[in-house]
């Protein structure tokens, strides 16, 4: 019978318990390596939008974001002086300027003026668009002072779309001689003429002026023949109050003589609206479910993004506040996808549009995190042990094969040579 030597018992006892610790540390040093790898590529790769938001699903059924219209902000408003508008020269001194009278109710132009039979105050009212508001507005004035008028006022004001007004007094035989010159100028939008006939007014007026003045004629007669003092001073109190009267008389009487003798035309200048230039049109952002889109415009406009897996799109985001820096985030997107996308941009009724553009969202792990609040440090740990199951698993995928045809014969000459060793320490 064979007994084994305590010593050799032991020796092999010594070996197997050296072999254990050395099995249990290997194992939990994997470990410990699974869960710092895990941390480290849940905090490198684990996308921002997932921490703390709601699942989101595609495609959407509509434009995610909502935003609130903000006001324009007002123009700048400048009066014009010197060259290229020259200031406007002063009236003549039997047409002083006066506040414009517009009558609602417009009039046909006449074959012949009617400026002895008929008192008639004419105005008109005109919006034009121009290409260049300064220099259609020296050109009005041009036409006013060659028909023998004048400039009553002039305003221009904005900044990326000018606008102006210029008011100008003209005589009436001449006015529609330069309405048709001023509706040359540029493209006529609106255009208003009015007469107001004060033929009526203007008799009322002088037959009240000339009772008037026999009212005056026969109390300077009274003073004359009046010796009491009581007297006197009754009748110059009644004088005053006449001569009152005679002066209301007559000033109203020029005023009309005015307002006839020179037409009043208003000219609203506005610059021609074209399209928004788009430009510099980038994807800032991109992650699984959400892109970030951005572009620049020349004038304040608004903001849409048409989008979609094809070039027909199907869905649009849209940001109504007018702004030169254009930012559209989407969500509500499917991984691994490819879109096709196309910005446009409004002001001033133009709209100016893109080319097409596409992106690509990012790949989600195969192993998907379920939608549970885990806490911001487990679930990006749990993250980055889902991605690196998926890169063991692509590995073992990989190298299967490989295993099966060379793990037998490595395993025999392993088990071979451990035997061998075996058998030289028994000897």
């Amino acid at each position: 019978m064979h007994f084994l030597s305590p010593r050799r018992t032991d020796l092999e006892m010594i070996k197997r318990v050296r072999f254990l610790k050395r099995k249990t540390l290997l194992i939990a040093a994997i470990l410990l390596a699974v869960v710092v790898l895990s941390l480290v590529i849940g905090f490198l790769t684990y996308p921002e939008e997932r921490v703390g938001l709601p699942p989101t699903k595609a495609p959407p059924s509509a434009a995610e974001p909502s935003f609130v219209p903000m006001p324009t902000p007002p123009a700048k408003t400048k009066e014009v002086t010197g060259a290229p508008i020259p200031s406007p020269t002063p009236p003549p001194e039997s047409a002083v300027p006066t506040p414009p009278y517009y009558e609602s109710e417009p009039i046909a132009e006449p074959s012949t003026l009617e400026i002895v039979e008929r008192m008639v105050i004419y105005t008109a009212q005109i919006s034009i668009e121009v290409e260049d508001v300064e220099a259609a507005a020296y050109r009005i004035q041009s036409i006013a002072e060659g028909s023998g008028g004048f400039v009553q006022r002039i305003s221009i004001s904005g900044e990326e779309r000018k606008s102006g007004l210029i008011t100008i007094r003209v005589p009436q035989d001449k006015f529609y001689e330069v309405l048709r010159q001023i509706e040359s100028v540029g493209n006529v939008t609106n255009k208003e003429v009015s007469g107001e006939d004060v033929t009526e007014k203007y008799i009322d007026l002088e037959a009240r002026l000339k009772n008037a003045k026999r009212e005056e004629e026969r109390l300077l007669a009274i003073l004359d023949k009046a010796t009491d003092v009581d007297d006197i001073l009754k009748v110059e109190k009644e004088l005053m109050r006449v001569r009152e009267t005679i002066e209301t008389l007559e000033g109203q009487l020029r005023y009309l003589e005015r307002r006839v003798e020179y037409s009043t035309i208003s000219v609203f200048l506005e610059e021609t609206a074209r399209p928004p230039v788009i430009s510099n049109v980038k994807v800032v952002e991109v992650s699984t479910t959400k892109v970030t889109i951005e572009w620049i415009t020349d004038v304040p406009s608004t903001s849409l993004v048409e989008y979609g897996t094809t070039k027909s799109y199907g869905y649009e985001v849209y940001d109504p506040r007018p702004v030169k820096e254009h930012s559209i985030t989407i969500t509500g997107l499917k991984d691994s996808t490819t879109y096709h996308f196309r910005v446009k941009s409004t002001a001033y009724g133009k709209t100016a549009t893109s080319n097409d553009y596409t992106f690509t969202t990012e790949s989600e792990p195969w192993i998907k995190i379920p939608e549970i609040d885990w806490g911001y440090p487990i679930e990006r740990g749990l993250w980055g042990f889902l991605v690196l199951a998926q890169v063991l698993i692509t590995i073992f995928v990989f190298f299967a094969p490989l295993l099966v045809i060379v793990g037998p014969p490595v395993y025999y000459f392993y088990r071979r040579r451990v035997r061998s060793k075996e058998a030289s320490e028994e000897k």
